[in-house]
């Protein structure tokens, strides 16, 4: 999770604003009440979640000697794997863990080593990829893969990944790690500010990528424009749909010493998306929509320097707004079980330490 000191992250929400989705329809809000599932004492740093119908997985942060955490539908941690380091069974940092139904497995990429893990249904890791170098030409033309850090198996192997290049916003990979094609392309940079240098206008729109567990479709979210893309996996080719509130807004342009225009944000940037998790039937999202202003002056920021927020949005695979959710408790990562059943909720407090919260739904 970001800090205060960054300004790229994502921040709480105090209200809810009434809105319709695609197809003229107001959306269901909903109060959710929550019961405590985990407490501080069985939690080491967890940074995000995923979960199944009968297990909670963590993903912990890279402090941690070990870096995923299973826990049963008791709560109880019952499996601790893929250890910490540069050995060939370890890694250094994870973003996520992906459930796969197809062959219930589960999948993480390290993309500071290279290299990609399958766990198995008896827990057991196995390297699915290692990459040597990331970069890939495609066709010899001048077209390069850059890696950002989120990544997610296909269910027919293939990798897709989220991409720093001009190219697109993310790139699809063979099994061997042959990049095979770039999808959906960037905003232009017209639609922000036109002085931006494309490595700039790149940097707004990075993403968080979560795939469904049957593999059918994918979600990206972003921090710094109100925006969802929502990529199509079981068509051939590959089909999205992107989805635009708001672009990045009131950026302040730095100019470097070689002339390249950059942009950060301000005090009055908004931030959006803060966790996104994705069930089979609906992609579910941690909102913010909050200037970097408003969100210094909540007790839950001040108290913890860690963003926070109390509502989730609802979106079905179209792309429309069908719920929105009002959490009982400030939180900063979601995950709901695959049949919608359930949605846990990481949080934390100076008082209660970390914790982790379950909703009916």
């Amino acid at each position: 999770m970001k800090n205060l000191s960054f300004v790229s992250g994502c921040i709480a929400c105090l209200s809810i604003v009434s809105c319709q989705n695609n197809n003229g329809d107001t959306p269901i809000t909903e109060s959710l009440t929550s019961t405590l599932f985990i407490d501080d004492e069985c939690l080491t740093k967890p940074a995000s979640l995923t979960a199944t119908e009968n297990l909670l997985v963590i993903a912990n942060t890279s402090k941690c000697d070990t870096l995923i955490s299973f826990f049963d539908r008791n709560g109880n941690n019952f499996c601790n794997t893929l250890g910490k380091g540069k050995g060939p069974m370890e890694a250094m940092w994870i973003d996520n863990v992906q459930y796969c139904s197809n062959d219930k497995s589960f999948f993480t990429a390290d993309i500071i080593n290279h290299k990609t893990f399958k766990i198995s249904e008896e827990y057991l890791i196995s390297p699915y990829l290692t990459f040597g170098d990331l970069t890939q030409k495609v066709d010899n033309n001048a077209s390069q893969y850059v890696p950002t850090g989120y990544f997610g198996i296909l269910n027919n192997g293939y990798l897709i990944a989220s991409n720093g290049s001009a190219d697109g916003m993310f790139a699809i990979l063979s099994e061997s790690g042959q990049l095979k094609e770039f999808i959906v392309p960037f905003p232009d940079k017209n639609l922000t500010d036109n002085k931006l240098s494309e490595i700039a206008n790149i940097r707004l729109y990075q993403p968080q990528l979560r795939i469904s567990p049957d593999g059918s479709f994918a979600v990206a979210s972003y921090a710094d424009a109100d925006m969802r893309t929502f990529i199509y996996l079981d068509n051939e080719p590959i089909k999205h749909k992107k989805i635009v509130d708001a672009y990045p807004n009131d950026l302040y342009l730095i100019e470097s010493a070689t002339d390249v225009i950059q942009a950060a944000l301000t005090p009055t940037s908004f931030f959006y998306c803060l966790s996104l998790t994705v069930s089979n039937k609906y992609a579910y999202e941690l909102y913010c929509g909050m200037t970097t202003e408003q969100m210094r002056e909540l007790d839950i920021v001040k108290e913890t320097t860690q963003y926070a927020t109390k509502t989730v949005r609802v979106f079905d695979r179209d792309g429309n707004l069908k719920r929105m959710l009002e959490l009982d408790k400030w939180v900063k990562a979601i995950a709901v079980t695959p049949d919608d059943k359930y949605l846990y909720a990481l949080g934390e407090s100076s008082a209660d330490g970390y914790y982790i919260l379950k909703y009916e739904l």
